[in-house]
């Protein structure tokens, strides 16, 4: 599917309509497609296969300003507000996309996830108010720890 054409102008907020009318795997599955072709663009052509579901965002070489750009993407063809924290927060694509889903069908993820909003703001402006050397200092401690809590 043509991703790009599909969100363009004038048809801002058709995918989040599609989303809702789906069933929720298909959905999902839907929505995990976006983001991996959002982000295969984001990086360029080179970028091959699509990231997996269970892939965390972190990892798929997307620095701090790319990250803010993966963001308004998907605020833009959803048409729901997408924290930056968020990115910390559902780190694997699957994730990531079960949250997008849940605020489109007008739940709350955040307490769900244990991420107040009033949290999740003063999250948001800490990454904020961060240098790109340390945002990318403290991804890449949180991918060690998490590679290394996910050794058997």
């Amino acid at each position: 599917m043509d991703w790009r054409r599909e969100t363009s102008s004038g048809r801002a907020g058709s995918l989040s309509e599609r989303l809702r009318a789906m069933p929720a795997r298909a959905g999902r599955a839907l929505l995990i497609e976006y983001i991996g072709a959002t982000v295969q663009d984001i990086l360029g052509a080179g970028r091959e296969p699509p990231p997996r579901p269970d892939q965390v965002i972190l990892t798929l070489g997307l620095p701090s300003l790319r990250l803010i750009e993966l963001q308004d993407r998907l605020e833009q063809a959803l048409s729901v507000e997408t924290p930056v924290a968020l990115f910390f927060e559902q780190v694997t694509v699957d994730g990531l996309a079960g949250h997008l889903l849940a605020k489109l069908a007008g739940s709350a993820p955040d307490e769900r996830s244990g991420l107040g909003a009033a949290a999740g703001a003063r999250r948001e402006e800490e990454l904020l108010a961060r240098s790109e050397e340390e945002a990318e200092a403290d991804l890449l401690r949180r991918v060690q720890s998490l590679s290394r809590s996910s050794k058997p």
